[in-house]
């Protein structure tokens, strides 16, 4: 899902050949896509607004332990909205 904070990564993903970068409207179109390419045997990333420094280091966790990992963050934790 775009965001000005994932620009970087966005711009690599289309410049790269290699990367099959997709856009959604929804993030679960998003949850969906990466199941079927887990189950197709593909790797996939979903960048959700506000995440950059918590996706970095599920990617660690991702390519260190070649396992898949999932972050979910709740309204209050990012301090994004008052409530």
């Amino acid at each position: 899902m775009p965001d000005a904070g994932h620009r970087i990564h966005i711009d690599r993903s289309l410049a790269d050949p290699e990367v099959h970068s997709v856009a959604l409207t929804t993030e679960e179109e998003g949850v969906a896509l990466l199941a079927g390419a887990d189950l197709g045997g593909a790797r996939g990333v979903l960048l959700l607004q506000s995440s950059v420094r918590t996706v970095a280091a599920a990617l660690t966790m991702v390519f260190q332990a070649g396992q898949a990992v999932a972050v979910l963050f709740s309204q209050k934790l990012l301090g994004a909205k008052r409530f």
